[in-house]
């Protein structure tokens, strides 16, 4: 049986924390919510949706995250794989 889960908490993958893993990654960085809209072309309106986890950012912006932060999209996710 495969497992997936969110790294650093023993939860199923699925739980809301990529907006919590975006603010974490936007506050080391010193960077504003607007910092991180002008960056990847949104509305700061969108970054704050995804901090609250009130939506989550498409495939293409979950990419430009990874890459304007430095880290694999797997980090920004908070994935790994239990085999």
């Amino acid at each position: 049986m495969i497992r997936f889960y969110c790294i650093g908490a023993s939860v199923p993958y699925g739980e809301k924390m990529l907006g919590k893993k975006i603010k974490e990654l936007r506050e080391e960085n010193g960077l504003k919510q607007k910092d991180v809209a002008n960056a990847l072309k949104v509305s700061p309106q969108a970054v704050s949706l995804w901090k609250t986890d009130g939506a989550d950012p498409d495939i293409i912006n979950i990419k430009k995250l990874a890459v304007f932060f430095n880290v694999t999209t797997d980090e920004l996710l908070d994935f790994k794989v239990e085999l």
